[in-house]
């Protein structure tokens, strides 16, 4: 009888958290280029991408360069994304940086673009509540620059809550954000989308800018569904008596 009522106890504990959560999809990756098709050079264009595992932790990401000839123009990119998704707590953290030098010509049209994307796919069965804390930080307000960062739950189905911007920014706007609320039953995306780009169009000098942003999402479950389940377990416990 006693360890019936544990084994119920622990069920009602860990079950709980994912009552009503279920995850569907799931879409990580970063992805850049760096070009001085302009410039010659050996190093003239440079992609990078990397796409993050479906499940569980991922740090991915790296730093590339390109160079031009003859006075050495060039542009860097940085792209990294350290995330983890778990049932019905999904966070991390994504770091753009892009850098463009046209070497003191305005003939020289060095580019570089960096994005990252972090989206989990998930149906609610009940309504859930929800946490949701972190900030964006794109940045880079000048000419040539293009810095941009959205985080947004999506409603991807039929019903359910309708879809809410939780922040969006570009060109040096941080923004912290810390929601607490409640979705409906239905079919969701939780997506972080961060982007940045340089483009050296008639500009001589160096310039740089990114666009960043960390998160952290937990969904819990209603009071209703806590005491909906514990009534199941009881209704098991009363027929083995």
């Amino acid at each position: 009888m006693k360890s019936t009522l544990f084994s119920l106890t622990v069920l009602v504990a860990t079950s709980s958290a994912l009552a009503g959560v279920t995850e569907t999809g799931t879409n990580r990756y970063v992805d850049g280029v760096v070009n001085n098709g302009l410039s010659g050079g050996d190093n003239i264009t440079v992609p990078y991408n990397e796409v993050g595992p479906a499940s569980g932790s991922w740090l991915g990401g790296d730093y590339i360069s390109s160079f031009g000839n003859p006075i050495h123009p060039f542009s860097d990119a940085e792209l990294y994304q350290n995330s983890t998704v778990q049932p019905g707590h999904y966070y991390g953290t994504i770091y753009n940086g892009v850098v463009v030098d046209p070497a003191n010509s305005s003939l020289n049209f060095p580019s570089s673009d960096a994005q990252s994307l972090f989206a989990v796919d998930f149906t609610l069965s009940t309504p859930e509540d929800f946490t949701l804390t972190g900030w964006i930080n794109p940045y880079g307000l000048e000419d040539g620059i293009t810095s941009q960062v959205t985080v947004s739950i999506i409603n991807t189905g039929v019903g359910g809550t309708p879809t809410q911007i939780i922040a969006s920014g570009g060109n040096d706007l941080y923004q912290p954000f810390n929601v607490t609320d409640t979705l409906l039953a239905g079919d969701y995306r939780f997506e972080v989308f961060a982007i940045a780009n340089a483009q050296a169009l008639g500009e001589t000098y160096y310039f740089n800018g990114g666009a960043d942003s960390t998160w952290d999402m937990s969904i819990t479950p209603e009071p209703a569904s806590l005491a909906l389940l514990a009534m199941g377990g009881l209704v098991c416990l009363r027929r083995r008596r």
